[in-house]
């Protein structure tokens, strides 16, 4: 009996020291000394927020991440002197970190690959001042069966295009409609799979273009009513920011390149490359593949 409970205890200890040696440096305990200041731990939507950090290490560094909630988003490599660095970091407050907290960490990793982390919690929220939109009425695309159609929208100006107009204002271009026999009617961003497949022509088709915007688009609950209610860009930021991924997609993201089998009275929400949000409402839908849409726009200005 001894010597089981000899083992017993043994056997304890051996696993208490192997998670002694697998806990990294954390920010209770780092290595190398960190510290972060910002203006304030809070920032309107849209907003910049500077925050500096300053670091002492006992060894050489060999790199500084920065990270946003365990994403790295900046390294630096390049340092003060070989153990010590000051610098700052630009924090923009986007609508992905609307009524979130995103914890902003300093990473230190030495020579020796031993890991210190330090970090800060920065509060986004909507501005207290009302944000002004622009709104569009009966904007018309076309779909693929018409000559020359007019099938590519520049949602900021409400501008559409052909094909041929879009290879020039590809860098505009927010979004394309389309009807597909299975998906039906089609709202997909340029660069968007069902786009790239489609339009393959030799000269202007997609594969040309000097780029193909990832406009990002959502699913929102609203009704027409909702729609034409809206009358401050906060809103709006607020509906992009809490929208779904729209059904009929298998997307991977908090967002969609596309959104299909669209009604009469739909509401979507998108962002632009331009990190510009808006709403889209499909007010009337005529014929398939030689077909038209008209929809109305709100946007963020």
């Amino acid at each position: 009996m001894k010597k089981i409970f000899f083992l017993k205890i043994l056997f304890t200890l051996s696993i208490l020291t192997i998670f002694s040696a697998c806990e990294d440096n954390n920010d209770e305990n780092p290595r190398a000394e960190i510290t972060i200041t910002a203006e304030s731990e809070k920032v309107n939507l849209g907003e910049n927020l500077i925050i500096n950090y300053t670091v002492n290490s006992p060894i050489d560094i060999k790199t500084i991440n920065i990270l946003i909630d365990n994403r790295n988003v900046e390294t630096i490599s390049s340092f003060t002197t070989s153990q010590t660095h000051t610098g700052t970091y630009n924090f923009e407050g986007k609508i992905e970190y609307l009524n979130q907290s995103p914890i902003i960490q300093i990473e230190v990793i030495d020579i020796e690959e031993e890991r210190s982390l330090k970090s800060i919690n920065i509060q986004v929220r909507q501005s207290s001042e009302s944000v002004p939109i622009v709104e569009y009425d009966n904007i018309i695309l076309e779909t693929q069966g018409i000559s020359d159609a007019k099938q590519f929208l520049d949602a900021d100006l409400a501008r559409t295009f052909t094909l041929l107009q879009g290879k020039p204002s590809a860098s505009i271009i927010d979004l394309v409609a389309f009807y597909d026999a299975e998906k039906k009617w089609v709202m997909a961003a340029p660069d968007d799979q069902i786009i790239r497949d489609y339009f393959t022509d030799e000269q202007n088709g997609t594969q040309t273009w000097s780029v193909r915007n990832r406009t990002h688009i959502k699913e929102t609950g609203l009704t027409n009513r909702d729609f034409f209610a809206i009358i401050d860009g906060r809103e709006i930021r607020a509906e992009y920011a809490q929208g779904g991924i729209p059904q009929g997609t298998d997307s991977q993201e908090s967002f969609a390149l596309q959104v299909n089998n669209l009604q009469e009275g739909y509401v979507f929400a998108f962002q632009t490359a331009q990190e510009k949000e808006g709403l889209i409402y499909i007010s009337k839908i005529e014929g398939e593949t030689a077909g038209r849409i008209t929809i109305s726009i709100k946007m963020v200005e």
